[in-house]
């Protein structure tokens, strides 16, 4: 009995089942039968795009030699570069582009095979890509670039390829958020070491005014700030109230990062908005283990205000009676006056507060 002859929707996809199973005798047999080169399945894929995602090189170069498009597209926009490229399939894109493929084609969300390479953490398809050319910071449609993508994901090899290969490393998520930050704040740490070693902008703020270093002295575990550091973190970094990482750390009350801030010479008498220092706002705050660090590291007790004057430091009372802190009476002077004048305040407060009571009759 004589077969039947295969209708076109038949022949293609024997054509793509093939492809896609690496059987190039079975791809080179059935387009010389007349299967259509560029025959779609129902989500848009050709047998070029099953064969370049299996990395199937001889059924790739036959469906090419044919003469099938490199450039038709899924529903997604994606060729069938993008495709291999999200696969990491390097020796398929190395023959798609000696064929001519668009290296820079997008998706429908503007995707290019490099930013979906990114997507997957191909890390040898980036670095083929870039050495082909590729714009490296390009974006989609909604602003993301390949490093933002890889940074997020925590693909570690793939952000230092980009990087190594001219990614700005100072560039923002879509929040606005400076990659360093939002790969500290998920927990990326090798990626945010390797962000900072390469020149990230330590001292660039978030939506929220902070900066790497004084979100992680205010937020992060003490390892992710004293990593920060170590990776070469700006300390003298302001955020938009003015303030450093030292003051942060001793308005919290974290002496192991006070400590290793003045490790890495932080200036331990800088001076926020308002003119205070560290030890002033510790004092203020009565943060009596971050005053008694400060003082014994050297901080100025006899700070002048802007007129030459020396300041009176603001001072909770319960600091000079903490366990380990000098007594009232070897304090500087401008703390005992503090001291003092807070105790003063409290007293008045509280009579004053009593002469209501009795005024009211309760």
């Amino acid at each position: 009995m004589t077969a039947l002859p295969m209708t076109p929707h038949q022949m293609g996809s024997a054509l793509s089942a093939a492809a896609e199973a690496g059987d190039g005798v079975e791809v080179t047999r059935l387009l010389k039968a007349g299967a259509p080169a560029n025959w779609k399945l129902s989500f848009g894929q050709t047998p070029l795009m099953k064969a370049a995602c299996k990395g199937h090189l001889e059924s790739v170069r036959a469906l090419v030699d044919h003469g099938t498009s490199l450039e038709t597209k899924t529903r997604l926009g994606q060729t069938a570069l993008i495709l291999a490229a999200g696969k990491g399939q390097v020796a398929a894109m190395e023959l798609l582009m000696d064929r001519g493929a668009n290296i820079e084609s997008t998706t429908t969300s503007g995707y290019t095979a490099l930013i979906w390479a990114a997507c997957s953490g191909r890390a040898a398809a980036l670095r083929l890509l870039l050495e082909r050319g590729a714009v490296v910071d390009a974006r989609t449609i909604a602003g993301e670039s390949a490093l933002a993508i890889a940074t997020l994901k925590g693909h570690l090899d793939s952000v230092g390829v980009l990087l190594d290969l001219g990614a700005d490393p100072s560039t923002t998520d879509l929040t606005g958020t400076p990659l360093v930050m939002g790969a500290a704040k998920s927990g990326q740490l090798g990626v945010m070491e390797v962000l900072l070693r390469h020149g990230a902008d330590s001292a660039a703020t978030d939506a929220a005014g902070e900066t790497a270093l004084t979100w992680a002295v205010a937020y992060a575990p003490t390892p992710t700030a004293m990593r920060m550091l170590a990776s070469g973190a700006d300390v003298e970094a302001r955020n938009t109230s003015g303030l450093t990482a030292l003051m942060v750390a001793a308005i919290q009350e974290r002496t192991e990062l006070v400590r290793q801030l003045l490790d890495h010479a932080a200036d331990i008498d800088a001076k926020d908005r308002s003119g205070s220092t560290a030890l002033e706002l510790a004092l203020r705050a009565g943060r009596a283990d971050s005053v008694r660090l400060l003082l014994d590291r050297g901080a100025d007790a006899e700070p002048k205000d802007a007129s030459g004057r020396p300041k009176v430091l603001p001072c909770q009372p319960s600091v000079a009676s903490r366990p380990g802190t000098p007594s009232p009476t070897n304090l500087p002077a401008s703390i005992r006056l503090g001291v003092a004048a807070e105790a003063h305040r409290r007293f008045r407060s509280r009579r004053s507060s009593s002469s209501e009571r009795c005024k009211h009759g309760f």
